[in-house]
């Protein structure tokens, strides 16, 4: 008898082609799980007291995580599952965590010694997971456990330092405050602080500091004089505690520097804005300005340097009529403008009054509001250190 194998085989073979094409094919799920964000409160623990810990958990993937394990252990170095010298300080299952979501995991500890630590966090540490990054289930936090609550001794941001004169001169009597908090859980009862200006890499040290009695959660200050002596870049470097004399949280937060450039002393001219312009009619009769009546119009002149005087300052008055332009008016020269003095505590600039006459060629033919504008050495002939010129 003869057999047709063709028909066979070929039966054979279109049965193996139907059950692959039928089975189901197996996927991974898209999820991806990993811990973030690690906090203590307080951040810096003592011995045998309960604090607290805290950190997320995020499934990073598309789908939802279900019983997400989740181990968290303490050593004074980096722990793994299974470690006998770590201690399991949190051990929990977490039955969902949906697709980009989080849950905040919470704790207590007590560490009964001082020194520094290291919370060990594992998330799917039985690796029952399939996930899309099996490289990020593990966080570390390195933290230090004190014997006893210290103090924190830190500048407080912001305005750290504040100088007067703030832009000072070769010689200025300058005086220099630094705000400074403790932030710590403990009084410092007694460090020093320390004053140092560098200028050409070379430190000199101004003056030192006792401070005594600054109270945990509270703020202070401390100032001195300082008198540069030479113009250029300073750099005001103020060290809290600079004989580390109080053991604190963070022993990196007690150097400040403050940069300030001393100028060489110029005549610094301004014009005095709590007397402002005065406009006086000519014509006595007259209580306000009237058009085509002469007017005078004075400003007093400040020069604010304790040491240079100024000479030929020439102040330019300018009138600009409302919906019109400037037009110059008249220029005054004040022959010397003396420097300012200090007696104690109170400094006064030296002082000259500039005026000039306003008339009907001159401007106040056109009816209206004017604005009188007033520049202090339009020329540029005055060396001045702001680089300015006084116009209010």
């Amino acid at each position: 008898m003869r057999l047709n194998l063709f028909p066979a085989l070929t039966g054979l073979l279109f049965s193996a082609l139907a059950l692959l094409l039928l089975a189901s094919p197996v996927t991974a799920l898209d999820v991806d799980v990993e811990p973030l964000n690690m906090n203590i409160d307080p951040e810096d623990p003592v011995a045998h007291e309960a604090f607290q810990g805290s950190f997320e958990v995020r499934n990073n993937g598309l789908e939802a995580a279900t019983d997400v394990t989740v181990l968290v252990m303490n050593h004074t170095d980096e722990c793994a599952p299974g470690d006998m010298q770590c201690d399991v300080v949190h051990d929990v299952t977490i039955g969902a965590i949906g697709a980009d979501k989080a849950v905040l995991i919470e704790f207590d500890w007590t560490d009964h010694a001082e020194g520094d630590r290291i919370f060990s966090v594992f998330i799917d540490y039985m690796d029952d997971i399939d996930e899309t990054d099996e490289n990020n289930n593990v966080l570390y936090y390195e933290f230090h456990v004190f014997g006893e609550p210290t103090a924190d001794l830190e500048f407080i941001e912001g305005t750290t330092v504040i100088l007067s004169p703030p832009d000072p001169a070769v010689g200025d009597i300058t005086d220099v405050v630094v705000l400074f908090q403790n932030s710590g859980r403990a009084s410092a009862p007694l460090f020093y602080v320390l004053f140092q200006d560098i200028l050409d890499g070379n430190i000199t040290e101004i003056e030192t500091l006792e401070v005594r009695n600054v109270r945990d959660g509270s703020a202070a200050q401390v100032n001195i004089t300082w008198q540069p002596g030479a113009e250029g870049d300073h750099t005001l470097r103020i060290t809290l505690d600079s004989d580390d004399d109080i053991e604190e949280t963070n022993e990196d937060n007690n150097v400040f520097d403050e940069f300030i450039f001393v100028h060489p002393h110029t005549p610094e001219l301004t014009v005095s804005v709590n007397r402002g312009l005065v406009a006086d009619p000519l014509d006595e009769w007259l209580e306000l300005p009237f058009q085509n009546h002469a007017i005078n119009l004075s400003v007093l002149v400040y020069n604010n340097d304790s040491v240079e005087p100024a000479s030929d300052v020439r102040v330019r008055f300018w009138d600009q009529p409302e919906g019109g332009s400037a037009s110059e008016i008249a220029d005054f020269i004040i022959g010397n403008l003396e420097n300012g003095t200090r007696q104690g505590v109170v400094y006064a600039p030296g002082e000259a009054l500039a005026w000039i006459t306003w008339d009907l060629d001159s401007g106040t033919s056109i009816l209206g509001n004017h604005t009188i504008i007033v520049e202090v050495d339009p020329l540029d002939t005055i060396e001045d250190h702001t680089g300015t010129e006084a116009r209010p």
